[in-house]
C-alpha cells in the first residue's frame, strides 16, 4: 500500500490484523494500525472513534496494548482506535469464545457500542459472569469513556443461539 509493506509474524501459524484508512478525494490508502497475532473481525466508526472486535489465540499486541490468552483458548476483545492517529486507545477483553465465533460491532448515534457473538463455557464480560449451556450467544452494551477503559453497561445471554443468530 503506497510505501507500506505488511509483514506477518511467521513464528506462529496465525494472522496479523490491520486497519487501513482511505482518502477518497486523493485515493491514498494509508496503514493506520497493526495488530500482532490478532484477527480483526468487524469495524464500526463513530465521529473520530474507530471500534474493532477480534480474537487471538496467543498473547497478542494492539499497538502498545498487550492481550493475554490462556493456552489453547481464544481471547476476544473490543478495541478503540483514534480515528485521526490510528493509535489503539484501549482494548477490553471479554468472554471465553471458541474459534470461529461470529462477532459484530455497531455504534448508535449517541456513541454507545454494541457487540454480539457467541461463547462457550464461562464468559467474563466486564463485571458480568455468564455460563453457556453449550454454545450461547451474547449481546453486550458498552459506554466509551474516552481515553480510559470502557464500562460494560449490560450483557444479555442468548441460550442455544448459533453464531448467525446473534448478528446485529
Amino acid at each position: 500500500f503506497d510505501n507500506t509493506t505488511l509483514k506477518s509474524n511467521t513464528k506462529r501459524s496465525t494472522s496479523n490484523g490491520f486497519v487501513l484508512k482511505m482518502d477518497t478525494e486523493l485515493g491514498d490508502v494509508n496503514l493506520v494500525a497493526e495488530a500482532d497475532l490478532a484477527i480483526l473481525h468487524e469495524i464500526a466508526v463513530h465521529e473520530q472513534s474507530v471500534y474493532v472486535v477480534g480474537g487471538h489465540s496467543h498473547n497478542a499486541t494492539l499497538g502498545n496494548i498487550s492481550l493475554d490468552a490462556e493456552q489453547g483458548e481464544w481471547g476476544r476483545f473490543l478495541a478503540k482506535l483514534n480515528g485521526d492517529t490510528g493509535e489503539f486507545v484501549w482494548a477490553e477483553q471479554y468472554g471465553h469464545v471458541g474459534s470461529g465465533a461470529q462477532h459484530e460491532v455497531v455504534v448508535d448515534a449517541s456513541g454507545r457500542v454494541f457487540v454480539s457473538g457467541d461463547f462457550r463455557g464461562d464468559g467474563q464480560f466486564g463485571g458480568y459472569h455468564l455460563v453457556a449451556s453449550e454454545v450461547d450467544g451474547f449481546l453486550m452494551a458498552v459506554t466509551d469513556n474516552g481515553d480510559t477503559q470502557p464500562d460494560v453497561d449490560w450483557v444479555r445471554q442468548i441460550t442455544g443461539a448459533s453464531p448467525t443468530e446473534t448478528a446485529l
